[in-house]
């Protein structure tokens, strides 16, 4: 979610007199500016601040949302109104939001996009305030302190922000995961899978690949033929079951 940044809380001289101000901005189209003064003392100031702060959390479009409790609970006094955006319609954005939309029980406008590239610039220009993106598109951003994680949809902690709690964790059953596998022509020979089996069971754990994987932000999870295969039909009914919810595909 987007956020903004606190850029003052400090102690001026006004008059001779000691006093404490804060300076408060959100980024972005129709971004908002408070600052004020006066204030006798650090704790008077700080929480005027954070009254300032939830003000502007509870106004359509300024995305400090905290917390995914926070966001569910914006939603549902506020259905249809909170825009997440994506890649595109049925894409690797688009369903693992569905399911969190279905299993939060909430209405969320869709603002669908031609790609990675503009998904996230609609979220840093401020046009939606949500997103389901892979950590390797949002790393740089949450880092920059311009956006921030809610959840992941994965069953493990990710390895660059394991403070970060998976959907699950948070009380929603919303598992997704973004794969890529290695696939042969029916009727490969046996011996030449083996040999594709067992060269890329040795590839996926080469320092290299390994390195370049980390770089971003996208680890290595491999599954030989067998466990690929049962995960991959259980992983496929769950992604028809969300197409037919979407309501385009019967």
């Amino acid at each position: 979610m987007q956020q903004g940044q606190v850029f003052e809380l400090k102690k001026r001289a006004v008059d001779g007199s000691p006093v404490w101000a804060y300076r408060y901005r959100t980024d972005g189209p129709g971004s908002r500016r408070l600052q004020r003064g006066g204030f006798s003392s650090e704790r008077d100031a700080a929480e005027a601040l954070e009254r300032a702060l939830e003000h502007l959390r509870r106004q359509k479009g300024v995305g400090s949302t905290l917390t995914l409790k926070e966001l569910v609970e914006d939603a549902k006094k506020r259905p249809g109104e909170i825009v997440f955006t994506s890649s595109g319609l049925y894409g690797a954005a688009h369903i693992p939001m569905e399911m969190f939309i279905k299993a939060a029980g909430i209405k969320m406008r869709h603002l669908p996009t031609t790609g990675g590239g503009p998904m996230m610039n609609a979220m840093l220009g401020g046009h939606a305030q949500a997103v389901m993106t892979p950590v390797s598109l949002a790393a740089a951003h949450v880092k920059a302190g311009k956006l921030r994680l809610l959840a992941h949809s994965g069953t493990a902690p990710v390895a660059s922000f394991p403070d970060v709690p998976s959907f699950k964790a948070q009380g929603y059953d919303v598992e997704y995961t973004a794969w890529a596998g290695l696939v042969a022509p029916k009727g490969t020979p046996p011996h030449v899978i083996k040999i594709l089996r067992d060269a890329m069971r040795e590839v996926v754990k080469s320092p290299e690949v390994v390195s370049s994987h980390a770089k971003f932000e996208t680890p290595v999870a491999y599954m030989d033929a067998d466990e690929f295969n049962a995960w991959w039909a259980k992983d496929a009914a769950r992604l028809a079951e969300v197409v037919k919810q979407i309501g385009k595909v019967e």
